[in-house]
């Protein structure tokens, strides 16, 4: 079962909705545990017990280290727990990458989320949690296992403490989820059908059209599939009375590399940021030690997007990047105008997907010639056009929200015409998840 079925919209919410409403505020945890055991199961039970034992190891270590001051051993279980963390990460990266293990479902969410828990308890910032439901009850909430949002526990943990449901937040929560079904379905999965047909084009056929169409298409539906799990997961939280963070913030509208990244994934930026560049100094220590901090931030939220070499070099590439933006060139930069500085940080960021595209090297320095139009290559060709023209609609609405032109427009008429819109987006909202239902049916 998966989110984006009738079974988990139609069936599976309602019920697990209508159980944690009827259920006491005192045990309101337990029952979010097992509706979150429940979803794990249903996704994937084979790596259940592992991430269960891992959760387990980091409860455990959380109460040794908590209230206790420094001492050799305390360091040890906190080193430990660390490396724990990593070494499944790479564990699961060779299954993924020799083996051919497919499924990391949760894997990335709870070590990620362990690591920074025990981090935090072990420098004192608060006690750990000794209540076993309310701990797994955040460290598995099912929508985030996906791809976040990466919070601290001190975020939520108030708010599963003291439950305040409202009207308002479900209903703004039911708006949320039916975007983020909308996005993935129509949109994204849409693109990605598109971005398969470019891909299957052989290199020595591919136009210039082709490449720019194909790295367009594959960002946009990484993009589009990414904001509807984060949109998914903030909606389902308001459905339960948590208020999770936003995870995107028009990143392609970013005047930088760096503001990219900032507005791409800003969860799992900041999460990064806190855990590993600040600790390790940022930018106190030294050029040198800065430029190194960048580039293991940026490989790290590289990988964050999967278990292959790629999203490592993908890290690599905007790591340099903003490490010349930042050293090389800054005041160059800045004297660049808004328009340009936004057109050569989207072109850098349409180039790097050729980095993920591409299975080696050498099929990236294809694509990126191919872009460029050098060795020769067509600018069209009718096969490229033909997809274009039957994706054009969607790549328009791709493209507009992905900026804030919508956002714009909406608050132009929740301003001027309220009662108006409040009628046409309660309208636009049932039209839109039947559209959306309509496509997987």
């Amino acid at each position: 079962m998966n989110m984006f079925s009738l079974t988990f919209i139609f069936i599976f919410l309602p019920v697990s909705l209508s159980l944690y409403y009827v259920t006491p505020n005192k045990f309101k945890a337990h029952i979010l545990t097992f509706i979150s055991l429940f979803y794990y199961m249903s996704v994937d039970y084979k790596v259940l017990p592992f991430v269960m034992i891992s959760l387990f190891y980091d409860y455990l270590s959380a109460i040794y280290l908590s209230g206790k001051n420094g001492n050799l051993m305390r360091k040890m279980v906190m080193i430990l727990n660390v490396f724990k963390n990593i070494g499944i990460l790479l564990y699961f990266s060779i299954e993924f990458q020799i083996l051919g293990y497919t499924s990391i479902f949760g894997i990335m969410f709870t070590s990620f989320m362990g690591m920074g828990y025990v981090i935090d308890v072990y420098k004192n910032q608060y006690n750990a949690d000794k209540n076993i439901f309310r701990y797994l009850s955040i460290m598995m909430f099912f929508p985030s296992l996906y791809f976040g949002p990466l919070v601290k526990y001190s975020f939520l943990k108030p708010q599963i403490t003291k439950i305040r449901p409202s009207l308002s937040s479900i209903s703004k929560g039911i708006v949320l989820f039916i975007s983020g079904f909308a996005k993935k379905i129509i949109i994204a999965d849409t693109l990605v059908n598109m971005y398969e047909n470019l891909l299957s084009i052989p290199f020595h056929e591919l136009s210039v059209l082709a490449s720019w169409l194909l790295m367009l298409s594959f960002a946009f539906s990484l993009y589009f599939t990414l904001s509807a799990y984060f949109d998914i997961a903030k909606g389902i939280g308001l459905m339960f009375s948590f208020e999770l963070p936003n995870g995107f913030f028009y990143p392609f509208q970013a005047r930088s590399l760096d503001e990219f990244f900032a507005r791409f994934n800003i969860t799992v930026n900041q999460y990064v940021k806190n855990y590993v560049y600040i600790q390790l100094g940022g930018k106190s220590n030294g050029t040198l030690s800065a430029m190194f901090n960048i580039l293991l931030v940026s490989m790290l939220i590289g990988v964050w997007y999967g278990f292959r070499l790629n999203c490592l070099l993908w890290g690599v590439y905007f790591g340099i990047l903003i490490i010349l933006e930042q050293y090389a060139y800054p005041k160059l930069w800045k004297h660049l105008p808004a328009f340009l500085q936004r057109f050569i940080t989207f072109c850098a960021i349409m180039m790097s997907f050729s980095i993920m595209l591409g299975t080696n090297i050498g099929d990236t320095a294809m694509y990126l010639t191919t872009m460029f139009g050098f060795g020769h290559m067509e600018l069209y060709d009718s096969n490229t056009l033909f997809i274009f023209t039957s994706n054009f609609v969607v790549l328009l609405l791709a493209l507009v929200l992905s900026t804030s032109i919508w956002n714009r427009i909406t608050r132009f008429f929740i301003k001027r015409f309220p009662v108006f819109w409040e009628l046409f987006s309660a309208m636009l909202n049932v039209f839109i998840l039947i559209c959306a239902c309509s496509f997987i049916i």
